[in-house]
């Protein structure tokens, strides 16, 4: 089932969600921008930019700031239908303009509507 991940009453993005770890309440998949991802992507781009290249220690000061931005787009989780679901995070994994890996995406789904 296609997910539509909105910002207010845009959506941003879809994704399939196409795997699941029930367990720890984790769906992850492929993201699929849609044109108003546009407005949004610095945020997402203060996470990999805070990932150093080969190992080493992530930037603790830049993934603050991600997270802090990131919550603040109050980002939604929706059903095909448009019905919202409740969820403790979604997170956005985007390598940037040019990157040939496909963008993902990680949803920690606390709604018992959701289809595990």
């Amino acid at each position: 089932m296609p997910y539509r991940i909105m910002v207010g009453n845009q959506p941003i993005g879809t994704s399939a969600l196409e795997y699941h770890d029930s367990a720890q309440g984790i769906a992850f998949g492929t993201f699929h921008p849609l044109a108003p991802y546009q407005a949004v992507q610095p945020v997402f781009l203060l996470f990999t930019a805070a990932l150093p290249f080969s190992g080493g220690t992530p930037d603790e000061r830049k993934l603050a700031e991600y997270y802090a931005a990131r919550d603040r787009l109050g980002l939604v989780l929706e059903t095909e239908d448009g019905t919202p679901l409740t969820t403790g995070f979604i997170h956005i994994v985007d390598w940037g303009d040019g990157e040939e890996e496909p963008m993902e995406i990680e949803v920690q789904v606390v709604d018992p509507r959701f289809v595990w």
